[in-house]
């Protein structure tokens, strides 16, 4: 199931730091790895979480475990770190790249959206 879509209400999992880097889990069509947090931080595992999620044929995606509030130049840094790791790593071009962005975890929510 090496496509590039999935069907709508498919199985996925999320994977990061605190799962195995084999990524097989029965039913899973699509697989969503944690690849940095905020402009510091690497999953160690997400190289081989990648790699094990294409050999299981699972569309292979990626995400930034955001830092960056509501500032958009930290937010823009976030995403260009995190999208230099998921070229370097291996995600497949033209995958989809999420911002985790979780109220706490350095995330104010309250305010504007500022630069």
């Amino acid at each position: 199931m090496s496509s590039s879509i999935v069907s709508k209400k498919s199985y996925g999992v999320d994977v990061a730091s605190f799962q195995t880097e084999n990524v097989s889990y029965t039913g899973a069509k699509f697989a969503i790895v944690k690849l940095t947090q905020g402009t510091g931080y690497i999953n160690p595992k997400a190289k081989a979480q990648i790699k094990s999620a294409k050999a299981h044929g699972l569309l292979t995606m990626g995400y930034f475990y955001a830092n960056h509030s509501g500032s958009v130049t930290r937010a823009r840094a976030e995403a260009k770190y995190a999208v230099e790791k998921a070229k370097a790593y291996g995600v497949p071009a033209g995958s989809y790249i999420a911002d985790d962005w979780e109220q706490g975890s350095g995330n104010d929510v309250n305010g504007s959206v500022g630069s």
